[in-house]
């Protein structure tokens, strides 16, 4: 249930910390890296964990990683117009 309302909570943001998230859902910030970490080995998000100079963690949310090859697919496609044509 937990990881439903995180992951509902992530579709607004490409980076959160995690006492926003610990605050949100009612859980220790342990309890919130514990979920994160579980999301980005399960493969429900595409992230990375970070730790500010504070000490604070924070998510960043990478785009799926289908849209890396979907982006470099569509850039070799227009180099390939202006040299082709």
């Amino acid at each position: 249930m937990k990881k439903e309302k995180l992951l509902e909570i992530l579709k607004s943001y490409q980076s959160i910390k995690f006492p926003y998230i610990a605050k949100r859902l009612s859980l220790s910030e342990e309890d919130v890296e514990r979920i994160v970490f579980e999301l980005i080995t399960d493969e429900k998000i595409h992230g990375r964990i970070h730790i500010d100079n504070a000490n604070n963690k924070y998510l960043e949310i990478l785009p799926p990683r289908n849209m890396y090859l979907e982006i470099q697919a569509e850039n070799l496609r227009e180099l390939g117009k202006r040299y082709l044509l």
